[in-house]
């Protein structure tokens, strides 16, 4: 009978094989299970008083028992530690064979370490067979008995078999693991390039388009399925695809990283302005695989600079122009002043008087144009509203823009004779017309009609300004008052025209909207709310008429031409004239000497007469100063004098405001 079922062992053994192959196989199971199957499977078949699984840790200096099972008990249990430094001969034992096959453990050298451990279970025999991956020893399946047993060499075979079922298990559960942790990685990886609101671009050494994120595929507009039918330049201005392929030339192997600006598709405009950091990817022979690169939109960014580099120049125009106005003021007062003098004083009937009022028509038109130049340069901060007529602006904006455009553009102006009067600072008016105008005329590149036109109506001013451009697309005329919003390459244009105007407008009280029609042109039509015109208002010949006196004036300008001048004008008027060109001979003359007005000008080396009028109200506070200034007057700066006036001069204002004050 022992014959017959020694026979029968080895078929058994096999079975017995077979059946855990097939239930390891299924799906769902943990690590735990499997190795509680094997060791319960080899106790029972070994007929061992227990049998265990022990797994070294990623240094192999501890083996850890993952499940031991108690045959007789009929129970698993887990967590016995073995360190290398405790049981070293061991340790190189169990690794060292295919099995290792101790008949008697207290005899046997190789497990003389394990005496302890062993001695308090009863264990006298042992059999360990070793689980590799490989080359990789991962641990040992154990089976102990508590008799003496000589191991036979399919029981060794048995337990080498197992050992193998061990570790195929524990490399499918590694490698899920791995496989679930690089998939967690992927997704992490994913989410974190997902939520990037910078554009993430994989590209081929090709060009082709690999990956890209959402961030890149949204900008363009572009489908992210259609992206690995496209190519990197598909994406890049024709002019700028040099660029990309220059900076990746340079990435090497040492150096992959290299950065670059240049411009994309964008959905909602021409381009976008990227800034870009980009890595090659070589093989083990140094050969590029592919690039990853990461692009910030700095489209803003750029346009805020170039607002800033605006706002200066803006600054800097509006200096020079005030230094150019002072100048030419300067020039131009003495001419005013002459030729009106001399008309006054020469024989009526001699021919030279026309020649002269020529002269000062010319001189008042130059004054024109440098108030234009200098409301063009200085936009209004809102502090110097007044009841203003728009017609007189309007018509001044339209000629200086006429004067500018080139003349491909016809102009077309129609003011109408009563306009009304609005609340508004001159340079409100003339931001308004100048800006509307200039939009048009650069929606005509190849010429067209410019038509301005203002009338009153049911209440408001209304200022049309069209073109015969192009027109404004659907998609776009729904942002054309956006800030930073431009149609225009990069450079050209800041997007804060119509989004200031607009804003302008409405601070007024008014509206601003548009018509447009592709291919036809655009209209912007403005409403500004009028008001009641005040006393006095409106275009009238200025006249010195009953504006004389016999006063004494002390005149206060270090231009000899501009003192000489104006002191013409006022003895001609009957006034006693004093000239001094120091502010400080002015100071020292008013020690000794009675005068019942100071007109003095405003910028001079020695002190600026603000300064001066400051200095005349300690040493006579009740003299009265007026102020001359060929720029702009600060009106808080100014409060110590009793009246303003802009040059250049002519006689009847000069005469006007020196009356007016000396009452």
């Amino acid at each position: 009978m022992a014959e017959r079922a020694a026979d029968k062992r080895p078929r058994r053994h096999n079975e017995v094989l077979r059946e855990l192959a097939v239930l390891l196989r299924e799906p769902g199971r943990t690590l735990e299970q499997d190795l509680e199957a094997l060791s319960r499977a080899a106790a029972e078949f070994l007929c061992v008083a227990r049998a265990s699984v022990w797994l070294f840790d990623e240094a192999r200096t501890v083996l850890e028992c993952a499940t031991q099972y108690d045959r007789e008990a009929n129970r698993h249990s887990s967590g016995q530690r073995l360190v290398a430094e405790q049981v070293p001969t061991y340790f190189a034992a169990c690794v060292d064979v295919q099995a290792l096959a101790v008949a008697d453990v207290r005899v046997d050298s190789r497990v003389a370490e394990l005496a302890e451990h062993l001695s308090g279970a009863g264990i006298k025999a042992m059999l360990d067979a070793p689980i590799f991956v490989g080359a990789a020893a991962l641990g040992v399946v154990r089976h102990e008995d508590t008799r003496v047993r000589p191991w036979a060499e399919e029981e060794t075979a048995f337990a080498a078999s197992i050992a193998q079922l061990a570790a195929n298990s524990v490399a499918a559960t590694r490698w899920r693991a791995r496989e679930l942790a690089l998939r967690k990685s992927e997704a992490r990886y994913r989410s974190m390039v997902e939520d990037f609101s910078d554009f993430v671009v994989r590209t081929a050494p090709n060009g082709k388009i690999i990956e890209v994120n959402s961030a890149a595929a949204i900008a363009p507009g572009i489908d992210l399925a259609d992206f690995p039918n496209l190519t990197v330049y598909d994406m890049v201005p024709a002019e700028e695809r040099h660029i990309f392929v220059d900076a990746v030339r340079r990435c090497t192997p040492e150096s992959p990283v290299v950065h670059y600006s240049h411009h994309v598709l964008a959905r909602d405009g021409p381009w976008l302005a990227v800034d870009w950091t980009a890595r090659a990817f070589f093989d083990e022979d140094g050969v590029v695989t592919s690039y990853q690169s990461i692009g910030r939109d700095v489209t803003e960014e750029r346009r805020q600079q170039a607002t800033l580099q605006e706002a200066q120049r803006l600054e800097a125009l509006a200096l020079f122009s005030g230094g150019i106005a002072h100048d030419l003021n300067n020039v131009l007062t003495p001419i005013l002043m002459l030729s009106e003098a001399a008309v006054v004083s020469l024989p009526a009937e001699l021919e030279e008087i026309e020649d002269l009022r020529e002269i000062s028509k010319a001189a008042l038109r130059a004054r024109a144009l440098v108030r234009q130049v200098l409301m063009f340069a200085r936009p209004s901060d809102g502090a110097q509203r007044e009841v203003i007529d728009p017609a007189v602006y309007v018509i001044e904006a339209a000629g200086f823009i006429r004067a500018t455009a080139q003349p491909s553009i016809s102009h077309d102006v129609q003011v109408a004779e009563d306009c009304g009067a609005v609340r508004a600072a001159p340079t409100d008016l003339f931001q308004v017309v100048s800006n509307l105008c200039v939009n048009a005329i650069q929606a005509m590149p190849s010429g067209g009609q410019l038509r301005v036109v203002a009338a009153a109506e049911d209440g408001w001013f209304r200022l049309e300004v069209s073109d015969t451009g192009e027109g404004i697309p659907r998609d776009v005329a729904q942002r054309v008052f956006d800030p930073f919003f431009t149609t225009k390459p990069l450079g050209k244009g800041t997007g804060l025209g119509l989004s200031v105007i607009r804003s302008l407008v409405e601070h007024l009280g008014g509206s601003i909207r548009f018509e447009s029609t592709v291919g036809k042109g655009t209209r912007f039509i403005v409403l500004l709310p009028q008001v009641e015109a005040e006393a006095g208002q409106g275009e009238v010949q200025p006249s010195s008429e009953g504006l004389g006196g016999t006063e004494h004036v002390l005149l206060v300008d270090d231009e000899p031409g501009v003192l000489r001048s104006l002191a013409i004008g006022l003895s001609l008027l009957g006034y006693e004239v004093t000239c001094e060109a120091r502010p400080h001979g002015a100071l020292a003359l008013l020690e000794d000497t009675d005068f019942d007005i100071v007109v003095t000008d405003q910028t001079m080396p020695e002190m600026s007469g603000v300064e001066l009028a400051a200095a005349i109200a300690v040493l006579r506070p009740n003299l009265p100063v007026v102020l001359m200034s060929g720029g702009e007057i600060d009106g808080d700066a100014a409060s110590s004098v009793r009246a303003t006036l802009s040059k250049p001069l002519r006689i009847p204002e000069l005469a006007a405001c020196v009356r007016s004050v000396l009452g």
